[in-house]
Parts: C-alpha cells; structure tokens; sequence
C-alpha cells in the first residue's frame, strides 16, 4: 500500500483572515495571530488506515530547536510541550480539517509547517508549506492584549494617523499614512533578520521574538541606521538635503520602506523624529503591537543627565552653543501597549519606544520600551532608557549669560516648562488627546516635586532633599536676584508666511524706583529642534520706565530680512536681553518663538462619496509671496498612491485650484494628503479624511485606490502596448530572459497609449523619463520633453499615424543617457484640467550600434563577440602550455540584468551619494570603474571574496566555477553577502558578464607571466637561499598567468588617441584612491608608457613590463644577483578570436616588441614619469651592485642548462625529467646541483615541497651531461593544489663564476573528457548528450559528481552523481537537454571529485530556431 500522502492543501485563506483579523494584508500567504487556532484542509491519496497517526511539526528561524522555542512538535488532539496542539475537524473522506493552535506567547515570524505521518516504527514527512504568525491583542493570554475593541481598531488596524507638530503655544495637525497592510510583512521580517542582535547570534534573536518588550526594542535600532546596521531611516537636522528628501517632504512610511527594500537595506536619507515615529508605528501595527504616536511639546535633551537644560547667551543675547543640551519645539515618539513581567504587573500599559537616534543605549542607537507608569513615578533606574524619557518631560530649563571674561551668570530659570501638552490622536477621530497626566503629576504639585526628588536621588546616588534639588543637580547655587522688571513678547497680529511679522516688547516696572534698561534684541530663523540657522535681525534700544509703569517697544522683522532664510520648519526665535543699569548686572530674559502660518491648503470634498464611483475633489492652493514663484509642483497621495502635478507659475498673493479625481474601491475612512512646493518655499501641507460609504456590490477590498488624477473627460488613457517585441529587435535585446521593455539608448522605440476617449487637438502631451531615487533635471536623471520638440536633456517624442483611439509614439533617448531603469510619464494637458499617468518602466543599456554612443563599434561581428556572445574562453595554464577554459558568460539570462542594476547600487559611490552616482551612470569610464571595484568584495558587500591560499571548506572551490550566472545568481539570494571564492579569471568572468549584460562591449585578457609590482619600481625581485627555496623578502610577485578584461569605448578626459581598448581588473590586488578597483587604463596609453594617465595605467605597464630578477642571498650582508630577464613579463598576451574559440595573440597592443628601440624609448619615458631613477634599486643591496640597471644584465655564468619533460605529464603518473647542463667555456667545472621540486599555485607562489636532491657533475671543456630525475604520483599526490601546478628549480653553483638558476614550471594534464551531442539540436525540442570519462588514478574514487551548464541549454545547473569509479576506470554518462534560445552554444561538462582536480570540457553546438 502507498505511504499516507497530502496531495494538496487548503490553508483556508478567507476564513482564518477574517478569524484573525489579518484580512487586510495585500498578501496570498496564511497570515494568523497566536493564540489563537487556525484550520487548514488536506486532501490525501488514500484514507487513513489504523495504525497511522498524525502529527505535525512548526519551525522558524535558521535553526529550529525545541529547546529555543523554534520547534515544536505535537500529534492531534495533544497539547505538546511548546504549548502548540491540533485537533481534527470536521472531515470526509476527500478532505480532513485541522484546527491548529498556538500558544499566546509564541515566537512571531514566518513557520514552516510539515505533516508527521507514523505507521509502525515507520515515520515520514511531508512538507506543508508556510505561514506568518502575529501578535495578537485580541487574545487575552498574550502580552500585547488589549481588551477595548475601539482601541484595537484605532491603534492596530488603522492605516492613517495624525502627528502633532508646532510648539506647545500653536499645535498642528499632519496627516500620517502608516499603511501597515500594504505589501510590508515581508520588509518588517526582513527588519528583524538585518538587526546587530540577530549578526551576533541568529538562533538566539529569533527565539526571543514572542516577548514584545524585546522585538520593540530590537525594531527601535533598526528604524534609524546609525549603527551600520543597514537601519530605514538616516538622520539629518541641518544643512541642505541637496539630492536626498527633505524629511518635510514625507507623508507616509510605505514609501519609505518601500524605498529601503529597493535599494538593497541601504538607509533611507533622510529622516527626523516625526518620520521616525511613522515609520516605527508602521512596523508594529504590521506585526501585531498596539502602538500609537505621541509628540511632547519642549522636549528636553539632556545629554549630561543632571535633570537640567542649560543654554548660553552673550551678552547681547546672541545664542552660544556652548551646552550639549537642547529643547526641541516638540519631539515625537512611540508609545506601545505591552505587559512587563520583567518589572511587574504595575508597570505594565504603554511603554515608550523611540527611534530617534539621540543617545545610544548598551552601545546601540535604540530606546525602550520604558513604561509610562515608571517614567511618572520616577522609577528611572528601571529598564529600559527611563531615566533618558524621564528627563524629556521633566528636566528643569536654565538661562545663562556667558560675559567677555568668561564668567557666566544665570538669568533665568524655570522648572515647569519642559514636557507640555504631550498629545496623540483621539481613538475614532482625529482629535487631539492630551495625555501629560500619563507622564507626570501637575507641575508645582507636591507630588511632582516629590518625584524629582526621588528621580534626582536615584540619579546622584544620594538623597535629595526638599529645597536643595538646585544644587543636587550640578547647577549653580548662586540665588537669582530678582531684576524687578517683567517682560514679554506679544504679536500684534498672526504672523503670516510672506508677509513682515510685527510684534511688540511689553516691559513692565514691578517696583516704586524709576529704571533704566538698556534691551539688546536679536532674532534668528531656527529648526524645530531650536537650533539657530541665521540670524536676521539684531538691534539695541534704551527704555526709561517710571515706578509701575509699563512700555511697548514695536519689533518688525520684514519679509525681505527673514524670507531666503526661513527653513522647512518656519521658525524664527526672538530674544531680548534686558540688563537693568546701574544694578550690578541684574539682567532679565524674554524669548518667543514664532512659527509662521502657512496659507492654508483647502481640499473640497463632496458629502457622499460611495465605493467604486468617481469622485472630483477640488484642491485650492496658494502664493502667500509678495513676488511670484514658479516651478510650482502639487504632490497628492491617496494609501500611499501618490500623483505628481507640474503647475503654472503663480503671481503674488495669487490663489488657484485645481480638480482631483478618483474612484475608491474600499469602504471606510480614507486620508487624502496634500503637499506644494515651488521654488521660494517647500511643503506646504494640508490634508483631509474622507469616509467611503459602502456600495451594494463592491470589488475585493484588497484592490484599494487607482487615482486618475484630473483626468480631463476629453481624453483619458487605457492600456499601454510597449511594442516589445519590434522593439526588442531593432534595439538587439531580444535574448534578454525579460518582460519587461529593455532598450539601448541613442536609439528611438515605438510605444502605442489605447485611449478610452478620442485626442483632440488642443491636447497638450508632455513626457517624464526619471531614473535614480532622486530624480534631477539638473543631473540628468530626469528629462521633460513634449511632442515633436526635443527637450534640453536631448529627449524628444514624435507622434506616427494613429488611430482614434490608439496614439502611436515614438521617443528617442540621448546617445549620453544615463543607463538604468525608467519610469516614464505622461501629462496631459487639456484646457485647464491636467492628467497624469505613469506609462511604466524600461531599461536603458549603453548602445554599442549608435555611432554617438561613447561605446559605439563599428563592427558587427566583433559587436557580435563582445556583447551578444553569452559565452567565452579563458586562457589558463603556463606560456609554454597555454589552455582553454570554457566559461558561461549568461548576461542575457533570467534575473542578470536586474542583478547587473543591483551591482551598480550596492557600490560605495552609490552608498555615498545615490543621486549622483546615478547621474554619472551615462559614462562606461564611470560605470566601468565601479563594477571593477564592487565585482569584488574588498570594500562592499561585492559579488565575490578572493581567497589563495588555504582550503575552500566554508566555500567554493574557485577551479569549480564555469560561468558567471550561477555566482551572480547566489550573491543575489543571499542578499548581496559576497561568494566564496574567487580567483583572477572569476572575477574577470563576472566582470565580462556584468558589462556585456549592461551593453559595453568586453572581452576576457589573459597575461601570462603576469608581474605584481608592488612598489611600482619596475623591477620584481625574487629572492633564494642556496637551496633553491623561497625566502619571501619581497612583496613582488610574478603569476603564471592573470586575467583581466578590456572594455571598449572612447575616453573623452584622455583625448582620442587613447580611445578603444581599456584594461579593467577586479581582482582585489592593489587600492586605487583608497578602494579596490583597477582602471580603465587605455591600452595605448600602457604601450606608450604614458603611465601618468587616468586610471591606474602604472600598475598595469608594469604587469606587462617589469624586470624579472632573482638573487642567492648567502648571508644577511651578502646577496648575488643570479638571474635577470628584461622579456619575461607579459607573454603570450591572449584573448579569445571573434567569432572563433581560437586564440588572438594582443601583445602587440601593449607594447613594442621587445629589445626594440621603442620599447627601451618608452620603458625610460615609464620610468622618469614614476621617478624612478635606477631601476631595480634595493636599499639593502650591496654597495658594488647597486649601480646594476636594465642596461647591466648580471654577470654571465659559464655553464647553460635546462630542464626538459620526457613526456607530457599527467595526473596520477610519475613525472620523468632531465636536466642538461653544458660547459661554455674550455675550462674544467665541478658543479653543485640543488634540485627543488615544489607544488605551487598560479600565482607561483610555492606551498609544499615535494622533492630535494643534491647532485654534483663534473664538466669537461664544452661537454654536456644529462641528470635524468623523476617525481613519483606517490610524492605529489597529496601535495598537489587544485591548479595541478608544479615549480621544479636547479641551483647550480662553481667554487668561482657566477651561479645558474634553472626552472621549469610543470601544468599537469588532466585525461580528456568526451561530449557528444547524440542528435540535431533544435529549440525547445530534447536532445541527449554523452559524456565519457576516466579515473586518471590507479585508485578507486567514490563520489564524484557530473555538473553540466550552458545558456540557452539549462536554465540550471545539472548535477548529476557518480558513486563510484574503479582505478583507471573509463565511464559513461547519458542526459537531456531541451534548448530554449537558438544559435551557437557552449554546453560545459565538469567532473568533480574530492581526490582530484575537476576534469572539464566543453563542447560547441548549434541550435536550430524551431520549425
């Protein structure tokens, strides 16, 4: 009988939505909260028969364990330990129930759910599938529980919000689109696993996510990224935000995480403390916790925690940042309902939770939950951060006047006005609720006292008694003396953005004396956080006041003093400073802070607005400026769909309106958000919440809004056919494994707009192109261009023969476009009613088939080659052995083009500045560089970790990559963590990849003997002892063979000359300008030893150029110079030929042929401009050697020699060689022979002995011997590396003349291996390759593995297993392919197996276009 198996599942979507309050999410998968029992319905193969039981098991996290809490395992109707159970509902014989629960303090997060079949003593599994599982205040065990239903539906099921801005004098109210349903479940998950706590240790972290306490905290460092911790939000609250968002520019946090999961978990710029708290409050309500806003008015940050907010003065009462301290108009921040069992039941209730990166806590911008009740009991010694939240709403305020002799003096005091009118929204409305009394007795009261008391003792660790809490707090002791004058500053009518501000001094005389008072006035434009941006005005006056009298002194601060200096925050502070004559100094303090109002935004809305019927609303805006402004922009957002208007410039003090239309497809409260801005203000805000009535028949509520903003009646668009197909033709990416439009730039393609209405004439068409994430004119990121005139930015759109109803366009990108993916947009403009609809996406790709294109090649077959071939040889081995390696390039390849995009945007240029490093992406110079450097991952998350030397267990094996798709591939999935390993021709390969995908043409270089010049001296010196081994006194080095890539485009910061072929490298060897990158460097300008050229071209001269000198070092003192080769760099210089796998010799294009006059002519002009003077210089070389140059070879030994093979070696047979010595001279020699026999990697670099002879020959006159040796398999075979490298040297050395060094460097061969295609290959029809193989050892091997690839062949890597191989085994292996892309194609074989190296082939073939 079959085994009990579940043929399908029903997770009961609908139901257990609804069930659990999760119907609202925009998601396909089962989203539950704990506590609380779920069903699900399976349907088996069979009925259950007696003896079989059920069970099932629930893991999450990396590693499940019970002991954790991450995995439980429970039968039916059984409560397990971990507190989960199930139970069987009710069934049929087609379909079974289940009810399963879990228990109300289980971890949050995704599960996996797998079915436990048991049957005797036989058990299986079956995997189920997944679900989320939330917190859940509708459960009265679990820690959030929140027993007011108006309350659960207010603080976690509400997407808008209200935060409160202003100061404690003029609150405001602004819109807050939270959006908690809206596709960012998997964002706030991902949250959790990018935290420091989960880096440290991931098991643990996750086992910790069913306490709230803990994932509050654990999300409140995450939401700022102050911790290099890949955070949402970073910071910023002055300066200028040049190419970032102005934090006022925010209206809701979709965006925002939205944008953090676009661009790789890099932090979002930029943020203040209300875009914090959104974004917080956001991720919360997504996971379950109740939570709510809260703004405290004069919020006090109190950086020395001594309960008091000092600031200075001058004496003329200019404000000096002298204190750390501050007051912020007002700061917002999080409140989250939770129990504390770890401080007990009365603590439990709100919690405080701020994301605001102020102070770190336990070394970590983070802060909370600090419950509300301690905070007002004065507990601050409690977790967490409560004596940090404690001083926000508690902190005395002191004034201090700083004279020229440094003495300071304190004019003003007052322990009441910090951490008023604290607020948040009223549940079910959107008013305002004043909830001070939840942080703190009534100031003045003797309970609020006794609290400070107890907070301050707690702080100082001494009691703190009744009248000496001054001095207790680390202030002054001095009493102020009463100056007996008051003072206040009163406004004289609102003060109104664009119009002059008059307000009025009112100084009154408390006393009988008569006073003079000397008033010095000052008045900056400040930030929210009062920090003073520039001072505007500043003027001194004299005033008499008679006993009791009372004066006014009129203040006017024009328009024209404050307006280019007014910030977003609209906030200009006044102060006076009165110092009363011949008092000895008494001074009185009068401030006032003026926030401007702006002209009201009105939003019109009509009374009855019903699902799925189109609404108009009417917006009216204005210029409350004295002169116009222009470049005036209208951004509304409805559920965080957010429409653009380009507006008309308007006149002074002008008013205008326009009309909004939308149809809501979701019944309920709805909040429509307003934002204007124009060139001499920005973000004016308004906003307003509309109630949706239901209709009888309603779509899915999950639908939400489709805004069509001013939609004229006369025209409104439908779908948009993109011609992809044409159009992928004509622009050479049909091969790209894509949906979308993909396009090169400098070309034009054709779109076609179905219209729903018919195009009138007066309709005016205007198209946006924008790329990047802050999209500029002036960077070239955006380009606005209408039809049949071609915009500033070179854009331009033409219309071809329509239809009625269908608009046939075609656009046509500049050649010097920036590269990447667009969004492109219309507007129309018909009459006064605009509309505005994004057309959608394509990608831009350098055109190497443009002749304007900076990449253009003229040739076809080699643009054939070196873009649209998406496979290639590498050449690999010794220059007497050179070897071909097949590699799959794949850039057209599902996934590579979005991955190659994502290269770009992971680089260090892009994390610097975004805007600008996308403006730069329109040059192959720029955006060359930066893949060569994030290729790999010396200084970024790259795409590749270089690794030499040592085993690859935590990794690949670098030998076993044979083609770039599946390392890009794994970088990607892995979330952009670096792959394991690579070496030169890896790096080059994924290089090639990402360049040919991104349409420069590239080509893979190959140099043998490649020079590592590390002090650019031009000279690699290698030195011995009298052995023959190594002694690594030098840094240089010479490999075998390295690989890099040239790219081709012009260089317009070199001139034209240098245009063409440019060296790049991403091998990580050497920094350039501090980051590990390499080029371009022009070719040309390597061969004329132009070495001072842009970029890097020294490193690269030298790679092809260096001497190459070997010295015996006898002694510390004495060193002999035996070998030096001035044309062993840079050999056989290779790269594949066009259209062939053949070899192309290009040494000729680095340099001259060598010993020629022009060579010697530009090695000098190489030297003189690196300054070197003598060539091959070591400070340590004996006085009589070092005036040895190119010039003066070492001296001449009187015997030759050489090392020859008796047959071609190969893996797992003994290796037979002969060294043949022959005197030169007439005289009689007796010679020394040191013969060495090492295993070493490609980059010579030597990493285990394998054999050590010493032999000793006499020579006579002219005579010639032969010393024949041999190394067995038995001495190598555990010795040798994956690069089957060996180094054999002979040191021969005569009592007098000079030494001979002889070396040979031995490549094993591996046996051939045999692929044959058995049939024609024809697209999306199945074909059978064979594969023949042999054990090269005469041992049996076990476990070897087939892997074959190929683009256009497998879409994956095929793994095939081979079990066993007797020794000297030859084998054969069958398998399918079906071809999906037709033309030439590489199938790649490779046999891998742990006891030796892999044996790979390659294999040509062309397959047909289907019949």
């Amino acid at each position: 009988m079959a085994d009990l198996t579940p043929t399908h599942i029903s997770w009961q979507p609908s139901a257990n939505a609804a069930n659990h309050h999760t119907d609202r999410y925009t998601s396909t998968e089962l989203i539950v909260r704990r506590g609380q029992s779920f069903t699900i319905t399976l349907y088996f193969n069979r009925p259950r028969q007696n003896g079989e039981s059920l069970g099932f098991v629930t893991e999450i996290g990396p590693s499940p364990s019970e002991s954790h809490r991450t995995r439980a395992a429970f039968g039916l109707s059984e409560a397990g330990g971990s507190g989960w159970s199930a139970a069987q509902g009710p069934s049929d014989s087609a379909a079974v129930n289940f009810n399963i629960s879990s228990p109300p303090n289980a971890i949050i997060g995704r599960y996996n759910l797998t079915l436990r079949v048991t049957a005797g003593n036989k058990i299986f599994s079956r995997y189920l599938g997944q679900f989320v599982l939330l917190f859940n205040p509708w459960c009265p065990g679990d820690d959030v529980y929140m027993s007011n239903e108006n309350e659960r539906q207010e603080y976690v099921l509400n997407e808008n919000g209200i935060i409160f801005v202003g100061n404690a004098r003029y609150i405001e109210a602004r819109g807050w689109y939270y959006g908690q349903f809206q596709d960012l479940l998997n964002i706030c998950l991902t949250m959790l696993d990018l935290s420091l706590y989960y880096r440290q240790d991931p098991a643990m972290d996750v086992s910790r996510r069913g306490d709230p306490k803990y994932l509050g905290r654990v999300i409140s460092s995450m939401i700022n990224g102050n911790d290099n911790d890949n955070g949402v939000l970073l910071g910023k609250w002055q300066g200028s935000f040049h190419s970032h968002e102005n934090p006022s520019r925010w209206d809701g946090s979709v965006v925002i995480l939205k944008k953090w999961r676009q661009d790789n978990y890099r932090p979002v710029q930029y943020g203040q403390c209300w875009v914090f708290a959104g974004v917080m409050c956001t991720v919360l309500r997504c996971l379950g916790i109740p939570t709510r806003l809260v703004s405290n008015f004069n919020s006090a940050h109190d950086v020395d925690r001594n309960l008091s907010i000092d600031k200075y003065y001058d004496s003329s009462g200019r404000s000096l940042n002298i204190s750390k301290d501050s007051t912020w108009d007002y700061h917002v921040w999080n409140e989250s309902w939770f129990i504390r069992p770890d401080l007990g039941r009365a603590y439990n209730g709100w919690q405080v939770l701020d994301a605001t990166p102020q102070e770190q806590s336990r070394g970590i911008f983070q802060c909370g939950p600090a419950s509300v009740l301690a905070i007002k009991e004065g507990e601050v010694n409690l977790d967490y951060d409560t004596l940090f939240v404690y001083s926000e709403v508690n902190a005395d305020c002191n004034r201090w006047i700083v004279y020229n002799d440094g003495s300071k003096k304190r004019v003003y005091c007052d322990t009441e006005i910090i951490g008023r009118s604290i607020s948040t929204k009223a549940v079910g409305s959107n008013g305002r609720v004043d909830v001070t009394a939840n942080y703190k007795y009534p100031e003045g009261s003797s309970e609020e006292r006794r609290v400070y008391r107890k907070a301050l003792s707690k702080i100082l660790g001494i009691s703190v008694t009744e009248g000496h809490t001054d001095s207790a707090g680390g202030r002054s002791s001095e009493t102020m003396r009463n100056p007996g004058i008051a003072g206040k500053f009163k406004l004289a009518e609102p003060p109104v953005f664009g119009k002059d501000i008059n307000l009025v001094l009112v100084l009154n005389n408390l006393s009988s004396d008569r006073k003079s008072i000397r008033v010095d006035m000052s008045a900056s434009t400040i930030l929210y956080t009062r920090r003073a941006v520039a001072e505007i005005l500043k003027a001194a006056t004299a005033v008499e006041l008679g006993p009791k009298q009372g004066k006014h002194i009129r203040v006017k601060i024009p328009y024209t003093h404050y307006g280019k200096y007014l910030t977003t925050d609209k906030r200009i502070q006044v102060t006076a400073l009165c110092e009363v004559m011949r008092s000895q100094g008494l001074k009185l303090l009068v401030e006032k802070t003026i926030i401007l109002e702006d002209t009201n935004i009105i939003i019109k809305v009509p009374r009855r607005i019903v699902v799925n019927r189109a609404v108009s609303l009417e917006i009216s805006y204005a210029n409350p400026l004295p002169e116009p402004v222009s470049r005036c922009v209208l951004l509304v957002t409805l559920m965080n769909q957010q429409v653009k208007i380009n507006l008309a410039r308007l006149a002074p003090r002008e008013r205008s309106k326009i009309f909004f239309e939308f149809t809501p497809r979701r019944a309920g409260p709805l909040q429509l958000q307003v934002d204007f801005s124009c060139d001499k203000f920005s973000h004016v805000k308004g906003f307003v919440t509309i109630a949706v009535a239901p209709a009888f028949h309603t779509i899915d509520s999950n639908i939400g809004l489709l805004p069509m903003a001013f939609l004229s009646p006369a025209l409104k668009i439908g779908k948009v056919n993109w011609q992809s197909k044409l159009n992928k033709a004509a622009h050479h990416t049909s091969d790209y494994s894509s949906t979308e439009l993909i396009l090169r730039r400098g070309q034009p393609f054709s779109i076609s707009l179905n219209l729903k209405t018919t195009a009138q004439s007066w309709d005016n068409f205007t198209f946006i192109a924008s790329t990047g994430p802050s999209p500029e004119e002036s960077q070239q990121t955006k380009a606005i261009f209408s039809l049949s005139e071609e915009g500033a930015s070179g854009w331009s759109a033409a219309q071809e023969s329509s239809e009625p109803r269908c608009l046939n366009l075609t656009i046509l990108s500049p050649a010097d476009a920036v590269v990447g993916r667009y969004k492109l947009q219309l507007q129309v403009l018909a009459g006064n009613k605009l509309s505005s609809k994004v057309l959608g996406q394509f990608v831009l790709l350098f055109n190497p088939w443009c002749p304007d294109d900076d990449v253009y090649m003229a040739n076809e077959k080699e643009r054939q080659e070196y873009v649209l071939n998406d496979s290639g040889i590498i050449f690999q081995g010794v220059e007497k052995d050179i070897q071909e390696e097949a590699w799959n390039y794949g850039q057209f390849e599902e996934d590579i083009l979005d991955i190659s995009l994502a290269v770009l945007d992971r680089s260090l240029s892009h994390r610097e500045d975004p805007a600008l490093d996308v403006s730069r992406r329109s040059s192959p110079v720029y955006v060359s560089r930066v893949i060569s450097a994030t290729v790999n991952s010396n200084d970024e998350k790259g795409v590749v970790e270089g690794k030499w030397s040592g085993r690859f267990r935590s990794g690949t094996n670098p030998l076993r990559w044979s083609g770039s798709v599946s390392i890009l591939r794994r970088w990607h999935r892995a979330r952009y963590r670096p792959v394991r390993y690579g070496q030169c021709w890896v790096f080059a390969g994924v290089t090639c990849t990402v360049l040919r995908c991104l349409g420069i043409p590239t080509r893979v270089i190959t140099n043998f003997n490649s020079a590592h010049d590390k002090n650019l001296n031009l000279s690699i010196d290698k030195y011995i002892d009298v052995s023959g081994n190594n002694l690594h006194l030098s840094e240089d080095s010479v490999w075998n063979f390295h690989v890099w890539n040239e790219s081709w485009f012009v260089r317009r910061d070199l001139g034209s000359f240098y245009d063409g072929w440019q060296v790049l490298d991403a091998t990580p060897q050497e920094r350039s300008k501090g980051i590990y990158q390499c080029g371009p460097a022009s070719t040309r300008a390597i061969k004329e030893g132009d070495v001072d050229l842009d970029y890097d071209s020294p490193f690269v001269f030298a790679a092809v150029n260096a001497d190459c000198v070997t010295w015996i070092r006898y002694s510390k003192k004495r060193k002999e110079r035996i070998y030096s080769d001035t044309r062993k760099i840079g050999k056989f210089i290779s790269t594949k030929a066009v259209g062939t796998n053949a070899r192309v010799d290009v040494t000729d294009n680095y340099k001259y042929p060598e010993g020629s006059l022009k060579e010697r002519q530009v090695y000098k002009k190489a030297l003189k401009l690196l300054g070197v003077k003598r060539p091959g210089k070591r400070s340590k070389i004996p006085r009589s050697r070092r005036g040895i140059s190119r010039a003066q070879p070492a001296q001449t030994p009187s015997i030759s020699g050489k090392l020859l093979l008796d047959a071609s070696p190969v893996v797992g047979q003994d290796i037979l060689l002969t060294l043949t010595l022959k005197n030169l001279i007439s005289d009689f020699k007796t010679i020394k022979v040191k013969l060495k026999a090492s295993a070493i990697l490609y980059t010579r670099k030597p990493k285990e002995e394998i054999l050590q002879l010493h032999r000793s020959v006499k020579l006579g006159s002219e005579e010639v011997k032969e010393i024949s040796f041999k190394i067995s398999y038995s001495q190598y075979k555990n010795s040798l590396m994956d690069d089957r490298k060996i180094l054999v040297t002979a040191v021969c050395q005569m009592k007098r003349g000079a030494s001979l060094l002889v070396e040979k460097d031995i490549v094993l061969q591996d046996p051939f291996l045999t692929i044959k295609v058995l049939g024609p290959a024809m697209v999306h029809k199945p074909v059978n390759v064979e594969v023949t193989f042999t054990n090269p050892l005469s041992e049996e091997v076990t476990d070897c593995v087939l892997r074959a690839e190929g683009s256009g062949l497998l879409k994956e890597q095929l793994r095939i297993c081979v079990e066993r191989m007797a020794p000297m085994e030859t084998s054969t292996v069958e398998f399918e392919i079906i071809p999906y892309r037709s033309g030439t194609r590489q199938l790649q074989v490779d046999l891998v197996c742990t006891h030796f190296s892999d044996i790979k082939g390659f294999v040509m073939l062309h397959v047909a276009p289907t019949q």
